[in-house]
């Protein structure tokens, strides 16, 4: 259910997207891409990583102080993001070429307390099992941005448009959880003194120590790519984001929704019964890389041509751009949605590595293109490789953490 709720409001946006794409220009689609790109930058760390611990404890009442550290976290990051915004704002707009965007770099703290607000409240509806509400509301929240930015372009409100549409898309549909929550919950969240959040969040606190840096060099690795605007402009950021937007971002949002039910169940299977545990990874795994194969073998062959076919011809470099990703998005389809195994198994430290390492890769990749001149093309297949292997080494890791969880409990069983 939440998966295909993702899917639903993914497709709606997706259906929007040819009349948006002649709405819009690509040097406004450039602000709505470094907009979105800090955006994604800050959002899965703007809870300190305490909202994918509310699945972990098994007492309702610890995962209700969870949930008031997780949106005091969100307040906090929100803030000190507007601080950002205040005293470096336009300074990176004019480093990525594109000093138009300065103004809407306010909208970021809003964007982000809703953000919080709907990730943490997803979670825990995610471990009491309400999937459907859940799925609802990622319908509304395509819904939410495709009448937005369609109706502002037709407006002509220019990049306006697209990121109030990104704002409201993002934080559309939290209202109907908290309804949900406090209706639902309201003993388990409700009642707990300052002492008593503090003290859960510390014995959880390898959640921000070790999570946090593996996902910020995590988040790292899938927004290395905003250095193509300071290199090759933000035109050329902006064409390669298209191709994230429309057709890698559906993709994502479904692979997001099946990794947040993933840690919900595995989390239980950890506890119960690790085998089942390892069975259903390698289930998981195999099904994806079998549903993957066809999407994104099209992207590989056609990405180019079918852009332009559907959304204009200014956009067949956005395809071109998508070709050359396809094999990478495969992988990411693929082992993202288990990736949370790690934090399941307490081995952050193994992705922590596997970020760092692709994240020297990419700066390898992007250094030598700068210095040898060579065009985007090259620097994004160079980062798609990077990818590859990462994806490919972080599925070998949660497997193995899984075998070696087997074999210690069997050791503490004996």
């Amino acid at each position: 259910m939440l998966a295909g709720g993702a899917a639903a409001g993914q497709l709606i946006a997706l259906a929007a997207s040819p009349v948006i794409t002649r709405l819009y220009s690509p040097e406004e689609f450039a602000t709505l891409a470094l907009f979105a790109t800090v955006v994604s930058c800050i959002a899965p760390i703007v809870c300190l990583r305490y909202e994918s611990a509310i699945s972990v404890p098994e007492d309702d009442r610890d995962a209700g102080k969870l949930l008031i550290a997780s949106l005091a976290s969100t307040v906090a990051i929100a803030l000190l993001t507007l601080a950002m915004v205040a005293i470096g704002g336009k300074w990176f707009a004019v480093v990525c070429k594109a000093p138009q965007s300065a103004p809407y770099f306010w909208f970021l703290p809003i964007s982000l307390l809703g953000i919080g607000l709907y990730q943490t409240l997803t979670y825990w509806s995610i471990r009491n099992r309400e999937f459907g509400l859940n799925g609802r509301t990622r319908v509304v929240q395509g819904a939410g941005q495709a009448i937005c930015q369609i109706a502002l372009g037709l407006a002509r409100a220019g990049a306006a448009g697209l990121v109030l549409g990104e704002v409201i898309g993002r934080v559309a549909g939290a209202g109907n959880l908290a309804q949900s929550v406090w209706r639902r919950h309201r003993a388990a969240v409700s009642g707990h003194s300052l002492e008593e959040i503090k003290a859960t969040a510390k014995e959880y606190s390898s959640f921000p120590r070790i999570s946090v840096p593996a996902t910020i060099l995590h988040t790292t690795t899938t927004n290395f790519t905003l250095l193509l605007a300071p290199i090759y402009g933000a035109t050329q950021y902006g064409l390669y984001f298209f191709g994230i937007r429309f057709l890698w971002a559906p993709v994502s949002m479904v692979a997001q929704a099946m990794a947040q039910v993933y840690l919900g169940e595995a989390s239980r299977w950890a506890r119960e019964d690790p085998a089942l545990m390892l069975r259903s990874f390698d289930q998981i795994v195999k099904r994806l890389a079998l549903l993957g194969i066809l999407p994104f073998g099209v992207l590989a062959f056609f990405g180019g041509p079918l852009t332009a076919f559907v959304f204009k011809a200014i956009w067949f470099e956005a395809g071109i751009l998508v070709q050359i990703q396809a094999v990478s998005w495969w992988a990411m389809f693929v082992v993202g949605p288990v990736i949370n195994t790690l934090n399941i198994l307490g081995r952050q430290k193994w992705q922590l590595w596997a970020d760092a390492s692709g994240v020297a890769l990419m700066a390898l990749g992007f250094w030598l293109s700068w210095r040898f001149g060579w065009s985007a093309r090259v620097a994004v297949g160079l980062y798609s490789g990077a990818i590859f292997a990462m994806y490919a080494w972080l599925y070998f890791a949660c497997r193995h953490a899984i075998v070696r969880h087997i074999s210690t409990q069997a050791s503490n069983d004996l």
